[in-house]
């Protein structure tokens, strides 16, 4: 208490000072000794941004609605060999509306609508919301059905991850962490100064975009107008399908969780023979 009553060191404008333009501190609050960024987090959570495109919503969000509560998300992730406790608690999950972004007026079907799905939980595995996120896609493709998501939290049936690309990391953002009893002292001349970088970024995004949407209408325009035989010979290019979607669930499956785990104790075990044996013979010589 007696320290608190001098003056605090403005920690935000002298961090700011020495990091890179990139990188801002906001905020800084004093913490007690045992206190972990990582470890003492009520909640994380992340927003996917994506455009509609041809994803039909509805499905998606009764999809998401399923990831909500605790269950063991191992097929929902990357297998870590050092994790064996695969059960997380999701809080919530939804689809709705990018906040922040080009509003999607009511009654809108454009693809080009930004929206964003936010998941809340009180921690996550190596992936987890990459693979979320593209399991969602393919419901939202029509690939898969909402169910899918029942099927792969019963671990019983499903005890290892079918195969399935995971989604790009690019659109993804770490939106918030949730501690306990923290009033976080937010430097004014940071915030201020950030908003208005990110500002003059956003404002550089959306001329750029504008000027993509420009130049794709005249594109469009000028394809419309080619002739008839280009226009079928565009049509038969774009009736081309890719390879045809497998179901989730008749796809091999990646390593199970044990033998992730057998193999990396096969390593642990192969690194400490070969250590031994190089002090035996430097013991040797």
């Amino acid at each position: 208490e007696a320290r608190r009553e001098k003056k605090e060191i403005d920690y935000v404008r002298v961090l700011n000072r020495v990091l890179p333009e990139d990188i801002r501190v906001l905020a800084a609050q004093p913490v007690a000794e045992g206190f972990s960024a990582r470890f003492s987090a009520l909640h994380r959570t992340y927003r996917y941004f994506f455009v509609r495109g041809a994803l039909e919503l509805a499905p998606m969000r009764e999809a998401a609605a399923k990831l909500q509560g605790e269950f063991d998300f191992r097929n929902f992730c990357k297998i870590d060999p050092a994790v064996s406790n695969f059960r997380r608690t999701v809080l919530s999950a939804t689809i709705q509306p990018a906040a922040g972004g080009p509003g999607v007026p009511e009654g809108s079907e454009s693809p080009l609508d930004v929206f964003e799905f936010e998941v809340r939980g009180t921690a996550f595995l190596y992936h987890q919301v990459r693979c979320m996120v593209a399991v969602l896609f393919l419901v939202g493709k029509g690939l898969e059905r909402p169910s899918i998501v029942d099927e792969l939290l019963d671990i019983a049936k499903h005890p290892a991850r079918p195969n399935y690309e995971i989604a790009p990391d690019g659109p993804l953002l770490l939106h918030d962490i949730g501690y306990e009893g923290l009033a976080w002292g937010y430097g004014t001349q940071a915030a201020e100064e950030l908003a208005r970088e990110w500002a003059r970024a956003e404002e550089s995004l959306v001329l750029r975009a504008a000027m993509l949407h420009a130049k794709r209408a005249s594109l469009l325009r000028a394809a419309a107008s080619a002739a008839p035989a280009a226009s079928a010979a565009a049509s038969l290019a774009s009736s081309h399908k890719g390879p045809a979607h497998v179901p989730l669930l008749e796809r091999p499956t990646a390593a199970s969780v044990e033998m992730v785990h057998a193999q990396a104790a096969e390593r642990a075990g192969r690194k400490k023979r070969a250590a031994a044996g190089d002090s035996e013979a430097a013991a040797a010589t």
